[in-house]
């Protein structure tokens, strides 16, 4: 959730690029730095959650990194067909998502052995 908050009150409003329907009426699809919204595009916030509860279970379980990537590629592409994002706001929100999964299941992991108090 700290990710998802992070994207759209901090980075979305800070690279403020605009969504596919809005580049297909005329805006440019570029960095409008600091002139964003909520609604901006750029990172997806769909792959934030994505990408941050498959991270948490992709460092806890080994066995579920294959499966939860395949679901994770899929999701990827659903939000592509469906012009909801581009593939430069897919990427972007994955990366943040799955880091952020994934420090926190190892903090949360190594928190369980006492190794982090």
């Amino acid at each position: 959730m700290c990710a998802y908050a992070f994207n759209d009150h901090v980075l979305k409003v800070l690279f403020g690029v605009p969504g596919p329907a809005d580049v297909i009426h005329g805006a440019r699809h570029a960095f409008n730095i600091l002139t964003g919204s909520e609604n901006s595009s750029f990172p997806s916030g769909h792959m934030v959650l994505a990408g941050a509860f498959s991270g948490v279970f992709m460092s806890l379980y080994r066995g579920s990194v294959w499966p939860l990537a395949v679901l994770l590629v899929l999701a990827a592409g659903l939000l592509l067909v469906g012009d909801w994002h581009f593939l430069s706001d897919i990427i972007a929100g994955a990366f943040l998502g799955i880091s952020a999964g994934v420090l926190a299941g190892t903090a949360w992991a190594a928190h369980s052995k006492g190794r982090l108090r």
